[in-house]
């Protein structure tokens, strides 16, 4: 009977990923690099970058290692959901590049969407969202009082 949707504007209430909850975003270092790109492991990214721009991708990689490879970047390429929204939830400027699912158009967030070839001008058009880490956090909160509260009444 409660439904709570990571998709933002489908009329039922938006509850993004519950990672929002992981300390890793609380103080999050200064990044130490212009760019970082963070992979779906099945999409892989074919992208003419800086030298020596870091890249991972997210096959077999804790949630505490991207933290920590996304907090280097000033700016981050993905097309990973987790990487896009950790990205954000870090204060990063982040670009979506060839997204592969609709769940990247309904975060709730303006965030620029590019080809492999276009995230240059892209990067331009990026900013952070410095409420969407608050947000994510108190909207996954009253979501659990919400559930918490329905299994009271049913037990």
């Amino acid at each position: 009977n409660l439904i709570g949707l990571r998709d933002h504007g489908l009329g039922f209430p938006w509850v993004p990923c519950p990672s929002a909850l992981h300390p890793g975003f609380d103080d999050p270092p200064p990044a130490t690099c212009d760019l970082v790109v963070y992979e779906h492991r099945a999409f892989r990214l074919d992208l003419k970058l800086p030298p020596g721009t870091p890249r991972l991708t997210n096959q077999l990689t804790s949630m505490d290692d991207a933290l920590q490879h996304l907090s280097r970047g000033t700016h981050i390429l993905t097309n990973s959901y987790h990487g896009l929204l950790w990205g954000i939830w870090l204060g990063r400027r982040v670009v979506v590049v060839n997204p592969f699912s609709s769940k990247f158009y309904r975060i709730g967030y303006d965030v620029p969407i590019a080809t492999n070839h276009a995230w240059e001008q892209a990067l331009s058009r990026s900013r952070p969202f410095p409420e969407a880490l608050a947000d994510a956090r108190s909207r996954n909160l009253a979501f659990a009082a919400v559930v918490r509260s329905a299994a009271l009444d049913v037990g």
